[in-house]
């Protein structure tokens, strides 16, 4: 992989889950992202990281992170 950035996208692709399970593994800080206008940006090195941790490591299943960012997402929105 030569590239410095990858997209929300292209990691779904990559393992083969769908989008909105990755934007719900980077709202719970497993994978760091940054955020350009709309669009998520995640460093080549951030992405590999995660993929080390995931190799010694279990994640969510889609429910419980669906759940989890949900509860974040609202305590968000109740502070502003």
């Amino acid at each position: 992989m030569d590239k410095d950035f990858i997209t929300v996208a292209e990691i779904a692709a990559d393992l083969g889950v769908n989008k909105n399970y990755v934007y719900d593994l980077i709202e719970l800080g497993y994978i760091k992202s940054f955020k350009i206008g709309r669009n998520f940006r995640i460093k080549m090195s951030s992405y590999e990281e995660f993929l080390t941790y995931t190799d010694s490591n279990d994640l969510p299943s889609y429910e419980q992170a669906r759940f989890a960012a949900e509860r974040i997402r609202k305590r968000r929105s109740k502070a502003s």
